[in-house]
């Protein structure tokens, strides 16, 4: 993530308090406690029919759950039976998933910003330290080189190096881009 922590202008542009709640929700102490104390009220909320509630749930922890519920559990039991125990725990995990799909959401459905969101390439982690160059330049000498490294390994062409001063870059349309050099 050092990708996002880098963008010291784009922090200050936000609104601080909400940077410090998402934090704090992200926060993975007790296995990210905070977070899923949230989920679960969010989605006991939204099975409710309240339509202030939105559920926007984290898959890696899911996935990470699915996993060490897989791998930390017998399949068999020591008599040759088969574990329901884990059967069980894997199923809950999954339903989850089924309540966040039916959870109803306080906006409109947008299809233009559906579509984008379904059609956007995923940027590797060298993708998205130079778009976080791209947006903000490099601040020291180190992210220079770097940033010169990722340029070169990344294909991308001298004569696009004046991008980052002019607030568009090869990953965002100038419209997504609301950095822009002061």
């Amino acid at each position: 993530m050092s990708s996002v922590n880098r963008l010291k202008k784009a922090r200050t542009r936000a609104i601080e308090e909400k940077l410090q709640e998402l934090e704090h929700l992200a926060d993975p102490v007790g296995n990210y406690m905070v977070y899923r104390e949230e989920l679960k009220d969010s989605t006991s909320i939204a099975a409710q029919s309240i339509k202030s509630s939105c559920v926007v749930p984290f898959f890696g922890l899911l996935v990470k759950d699915i996993y060490f519920t897989q791998e930390g559990n017998k399949t068999r039991l020591e008599n040759g039976n088969i574990n329901f125990e884990k059967c069980m725990l894997l199923a809950n995990l999954v339903s989850q998933v089924f309540l966040w799909k039916e959870t109803m959401l306080p906006f409109p459905r947008v299809q233009e910003v559906l579509n984008y969101l379904m059609t956007i390439p995923a940027l590797t982690d060298d993708e998205l330290q130079l778009a976080s160059y791209e947006l903000e330049p490099p601040a020291n000498d180190g992210e220079k080189r770097r940033y010169q490294q990722l340029r070169e390994q990344l294909g991308i062409r001298r004569e696009n190096s004046r991008r980052h001063t002019t607030g568009t870059s090869p990953f965002f349309s100038s419209e997504d881009s609301s950095i822009k050099e002061e």
